[in-house]
């Protein structure tokens, strides 16, 4: 697979912002990240600011945890939102209904 390149404007580089950066992509990884320089011939140009791109982390334990809750309780949003917040107020990690990963994602599993 071709190395694809970017030349960004201004990036976020080492937590500073840093002008004129190339980035080379292969196989889907940033293989490179090289700032101050011309834009290397054939290169993407990024306008603006460039910044690495963010983890979403966020969870839906809560979501598994109420599975049919409105449909017995019929329950209107107001109530789901309610039980909600206080499902998951309770959601403690490594209690059974969720874990932390490695990478600090907070991630579902089920009781066995």
């Amino acid at each position: 697979m071709n190395p694809a390149t970017w030349h960004a404007e201004r990036a976020i580089v080492g937590g500073a912002v840093v002008a004129d950066v190339a980035i080379t992509v292969e196989g889907g990884s940033i293989t490179g990240v090289a700032g101050q320089v011309p834009p290397p011939d054939g290169a993407r140009r990024l306008g603006g600011l460039t910044i690495p791109g963010l983890v979403n982390a966020h969870s839906h334990a809560f979501h598994r945890a109420m599975r049919g809750w409105v449909e017995r309780r019929g329950a209107d949003f107001w109530g789901w939102r309610a039980a909600m917040y206080a499902v998951a107020s309770r959601l403690v990690p490594g209690s059974g209904h969720c874990r932390v990963l490695r990478d600090g994602a907070l991630g579902y599993h089920r009781r066995r």
